[in-house]
């Protein structure tokens, strides 16, 4: 296969994203992605066009441009706020829009580079329906457009070493500019976690610290009247200095939670404090001094006060609250937490992962999250192994089946049986239980996907596609290892098989899966020699694997979309 072709340039990049699209989807998912797509082509692409860029990259609810000069960007740019700000109707669509100057890599149409990337990461400091650029740009545009530049400061952007100054440019769409954060509205009120510290001796107890964590998030995800960070967007933070007015204007959220854990004995101190992100001021504040067994009563007090806080009166607060089934034991707890921890995709990860499990039930019997986590161990070890029997997947419907009646409220179970009942062929069923997942936890991106899986397994590709852009408006750094693999599969079966290429690009480690996907994008694309190497590279990791082989697991609802997958193998060169 020959290499591709990489050219360097000093480049304009335009980044545009919807503001509170997930919001938008879960009011309105089919008027929302009709919304988007007609002002996509009659007001945003034309735009573009008129004043000489390109779109090099789209997502469900965003795009990069890039432009041969930053006058012609932000003359788009000012033009598409405008043009936004007189369109009328429902769902009431905002953009925000980020432009930087610098160098870009250009390869086979895509652009990569820091040049993009602070684009990327400015955008989300522009107001809604406004425009935020970069120092760098502002120089380079001079006074050759009169515009009314606000400087906002220097902000510090994630993973972009040197901190950016950006300037904010008013529209007819904006009404605000990022240096007034604390005049900032949000939809809903929003608010982190950020990860409780560890301040005992002992460092195994970091695992109860991030638990700590992990399910206050759970948690106040319930509520439909907050906007909650998922843990990704929140362990960014872990082990640094944190400025809770730089972490409001990063992740677009008016409110934080910090504190810590300490176990002495058989005791157990909590402290908690919500503060305002806009002024940095504490709001409320409390410490929990408590004997272990009443862990958890501590973490529903928590969770009950920043919401009382947050958003007044909310009717039933406590009842909710209560539904959750939590463990008895501090003891099961820590093994759960220990269980989820590990590389379940590596054999002993997974076999000590079960063992913790095991003991989690010893501990308490009634444990569901440990069922649901033993029964997608075995519906994995099923996937993993092709030639295991499907016994396998019976004992993992029964395990999931058996959390979900002990817990009938714990997100988690609802998604694991989901994912049983998806390999079982019962799509139905597992559409019904990832729905229920989200519902009581909104905000877990993993969830999503989950359901992208389940619309890609029936065909329904660009629901499929909608929702790993869903994933990424709740957390815009959401890339697990499997992430882009994943978004490969989907965009084959979406028929997009260039953007499954260069979904393909960005797998650190591909494996002998991801290789034969490869291989059949190229195949589709009618470039033999891309999909002879790839089938090449498949089968040098696994020389037994076929056709067959290849799509034995997988639980297609329809004929004609596993058909579609064995013909872009088949043309591959992939044994039958």
């Amino acid at each position: 296969m020959s290499a591709g072709h990489s050219q360097r340039r000093l480049a304009a990049i335009l980044a545009a994203d919807v503001v509170g699209y997930s919001r938008l989807m879960g009011q309105d998912e089919a008027g929302t992605l009709a919304a988007l797509k007609a002002i996509r082509v009659e007001l945003i692409d034309p735009k573009i066009t008129e004043h000489h860029g390109r779109v090099f990259k789209t997502t469900g609810d965003g795009l990069l441009a890039e432009f041969p000069s930053v006058v012609n960007a932000v003359s788009c740019a000012v033009a598409v706020q405008d043009a936004m700000s007189k369109c009328a109707g429902k769902p009431t669509i905002q953009l925000r829009i980020g432009i930087n100057v610098g160098d870009v890599v250009v390869e086979e149409g895509d652009v990569f580079g820091d040049g993009v990337n602070v684009a990327a990461r400015i955008e989300s400091l522009a107001p809604p329906g406004g425009i935020a650029l970069t120092e760098t740009a502002r120089e380079h545009l001079g006074s050759r457009l009169k515009l009314d530049f606000t400087d906002t400061g220097t902000h510090s952007l994630n993973n972009i070493e040197k901190p950016i100054r950006v300037f904010a440019i008013e529209t007819n769409g904006s009404n605000s500019s990022p240096s007034q954060s604390k005049h900032q509205t949000f939809d809903l009120p929003s608010i982190v976690i950020l990860p409780f510290l560890n301040i005992s001796h002992d460092p195994e107890q970091e695992y109860i610290a991030d638990g700590l964590t992990e399910d206050l998030i759970s948690e106040l995800s319930r509520f439909r009247s907050l906007r909650v960070m998922s843990r990704n967007s929140s362990f960014r933070y872990r082990d640094k200095e944190v400025d809770p007015i730089r972490v409001g204007r990063e992740l677009g959220v008016g409110y934080l939670v910090e504190g810590s854990l300490r176990k002495v004995g058989p005791r157990i101190r909590v402290t908690a404090q919500l503060i305002d992100a806009t002024t940095g001021s504490h709001i409320w504040a409390d410490r929990y001094d408590r004997p272990q067994d009443e862990f958890f009563d501590v973490q529903d007090q928590v969770v009950r006060t920043i919401v009382s806080t947050l958003v007044g009166r909310i009717q039933a607060a406590g009842a909710e609250l209560t539904k959750r089934r939590a463990p008895t034991s501090l003891a099961a707890y820590e093994c759960l937490l220990r269980a989820e921890a590990l590389p379940w995709n590596d054999p002993a990860g997974s076999t000590e992962a079960r063992k913790l499990c095991e003991r989690a039930l010893e501990l308490d019997p009634h444990c569901a999250r440990a069922f649901s986590l033993l029964a997608i161990l075995d519906r994995r070890k099923w996937e993993d192994n092709l030639t295991a029997s499907n016994t396998l997947l019976d004992v993992a419907l029964t395990n999931a089946k058996r959390a979900v009646a002990i817990d009938p409220n714990d997100a988690y179970c609802h998604h694991y049986l989901a994912e049983v009942y998806l390999y079982r062929g019962a799509h139905d069923l597992a559409e019904r239980h990832f729905l229920k997942s989200l519902e009581l936890n909104p905000n877990r991106p993993g969830f999503v996907i989950g359901l992208a899986h389940l619309y890609h397994y029936a065909g329904r590709g660009e629901d499929a596609l909608a929702q790993f852009a869903v994933a990424k408006s709740i957390d815009p750094f959401f890339e697990p290892p499997w992430y882009w693999s994943s978004l490969l599969m989907i965009r084959y079966g979406a028929r997009q098989y260039q953007k499954g290429l260069d979904a393909f690009r960005r797998i650190a480690d591909p494996s002998d899966w991801a290789h034969t996907l490869a291989g059949a994008c190229y195949a589709m694309l009618g470039d033999q020699e891309g999909a002879k190497y790839h089938i090449g590279e498949a089968l040098k990791l696994r020389p037994s694997l076929t056709i067959a082989l290849n799509l034995s697991r997988d639980p297609w609802k329809n004929k004609k979309d596993r058909d579609h997958f064995i013909e872009g193998l088949r043309k591959a060169g992939l044994p039958e």
